[in-house]
């Protein structure tokens, strides 16, 4: 059985979503076994795009005592598509302990942003942080 108990994805009001429009946060739940936490491990945690690219990875200590861990994503981070999520316990260069690929599909729905006029283009999976002058 898993270290990660269960993963479930959430808006702001912690109501179960898995459609987004990219102005909305996203909040990805993990649920873990704190028996099964071993000293000094970490998750690790890969947002997939839909050809299952890598598009960011996140890093967290887990503690002993802790069982619930949020991963929030900002508003106008990812584009339209779909997603999903790769998620491990591990050692840190040592050895990994729980994995589970692909799991939690989600989509970003986007009618509104100045990109949207490219409908279905690949334009990238994440709105830049940029400003124009």
């Amino acid at each position: 059985s898993h270290d990660i108990s269960r993963v479930s994805i959430q808006n702001d009001l912690g109501v179960s979503q898995t459609s987004f429009d990219h102005f909305e946060r996203i909040i990805i739940k993990f649920e873990i076994d704190k028996s099964k936490i071993q000293r000094h491990s970490n998750m690790f945690v890969m947002i997939l795009d839909s050809t299952k690219r890598r598009v960011f990875a996140a890093e967290t200590v887990l503690e002993q005592d802790k069982s619930i861990y949020f991963l929030k994503i900002g508003k106008k981070f990812l584009t339209r598509g779909n997603y999903s999520i790769h998620v491990m316990t591990h050692i840190p260069n040592l050895r990994a302990i729980d994995e589970l690929e692909d799991i939690c599909g989600f989509s970003i729905i986007d009618n509104t942003s100045e990109l949207s006029i490219h409908g279905g283009y690949d334009y990238g999976p994440v709105f830049g942080s940029y400003e124009w002058e």
